[in-house]
């Protein structure tokens, strides 16, 4: 049970952390990891309310279009009972806070290779 949004930032994973997680209110707290099993080999994640919200360099589908790639999931750590709507309802508040203060495009994976679009793609 996991959630994929799509997005395009200009730079650096390091940079693009920095956008994300201040756009999403986690200036500083946020996390550095390294794993052979992500793209790049570094992501960037948060936990908050049981799940864990993680960028990457986008190796998934939509790669063509999109550089980043935003995983939510339930974080394996945390205690609190998680479902789909838990997660699904975080990802749109993570759509409205990228799209607010980030003035990006942002796709959100509703289906397999299916996607909605939000945001202003005037870019």
């Amino acid at each position: 049970m996991s959630e994929h949004l799509f997005l395009n930032i200009d730079g650096q994973i390091e940079e693009a952390a920095k956008i994300v997680f201040a756009a999403l209110g986690f200036k500083s707290s946020y996390q550095e990891g390294d794993s052979s099993h992500v793209s790049g080999g570094v992501y960037y994640s948060y936990s908050i309310l049981g799940v864990q919200v993680k960028l990457e360099e986008n190796g998934y589908d939509y790669d063509d279009k999109y550089n980043y790639m935003i995983g939510l999931r339930k974080d394996a750590f945390s205690s609190l009972k998680i479902d789909e709507t838990i997660i699904k309802s975080l990802a749109n508040i993570v759509i409205r806070l990228l799209v607010v203060n980030v003035k990006t495009e942002v796709a959100y994976e509703i289906d397999d290779n299916k996607l909605e679009v939000f945001g202003n793609v005037s870019k």
